[in-house]
């Protein structure tokens, strides 16, 4: 009885943080963030400036994306070089960008491995999901819990450039967890912030991505 009560109360709160829409719309996500890969491991600092870089800089494009839970594509580009691309999804000039399909599964090791160049930051700590996945999977997971993070921020009435430019400055931590240990930390902390995969297209992505734990209250 304890163990079926545990699973629908874990049951209830993914529900409930799936209806908890925090702002954003459903429906048509006309930009897509094109991350192109220069190799099967890629240099997770590298890509996270490039990812501010081109949110910075595409001052309509970039909170679109973000509030029409936009796509995140793993993929490779021309030159093979490391860089993340905003671009439209009905675009023509998008279809450079050719999406990564692999079937190596990063195990915990692997993970901590990407995750070692981002140390440091003091407005909140980033707990990706640390189920075995491709790395394809892992990257989508992580782009969307940076963008989780900006969010939390806009929506406290911050500007989405105001919010962008708090997490480039004070920065942020990553580490890995399991679900439960994601969803156990938001039971007993609310102000946990859990971003759940809604698309479904890569069957690799954990239902639950990840969990952000605030360090400061803004």
């Amino acid at each position: 009885m304890w163990l079926k009560r545990k699973y629908m109360q874990k049951e209830e709160l993914i529900q409930n943080i799936w209806n908890d829409k925090k702002g954003k719309e459903n429906g048509r996500a006309p930009y897509a963030l094109y991350v192109a890969l220069d190799s099967p491991r890629p240099n997770l600092e590298i890509l996270t400036d490039s990812m501010f870089k081109v949110l910075s800089e595409n001052t309509y494009e970039a909170p679109r994306w973000a509030e029409t839970f936009g796509r995140a594509v793993i993929c490779v580009g021309p030159g093979n070089n490391l860089e993340c691309v905003l671009g439209e999804v009905k675009d023509d000039r998008s279809k450079r960008f050719v999406p990564v399909q692999t079937t190596e599964i990063l195990n915990l090791e692997d993970m901590e491995r990407l995750t070692s160049p981002i140390k440091t930051g003091s407005m909140a700590e980033i707990v990706l999901n640390s189920q075995p996945m491709t790395i394809e999977a892992f990257l989508i997971s992580y782009v969307h819990m940076v963008d989780e993070l900006i969010w939390e921020f806009f929506r406290k009435s911050f500007r989405y450039g105001q919010s962008l430019k708090k997490v480039m400055d004070e920065g942020f931590i990553v580490s890995l967890g399991s679900e439960d240990e994601i969803l156990n930390a938001k039971m007993e902390d609310p102000t946990v912030s859990v971003r759940l995969y809604g698309s479904g297209v890569n069957k690799k992505v954990p239902k639950v991505m990840g969990g952000i734990k605030f360090k400061e209250q803004s």
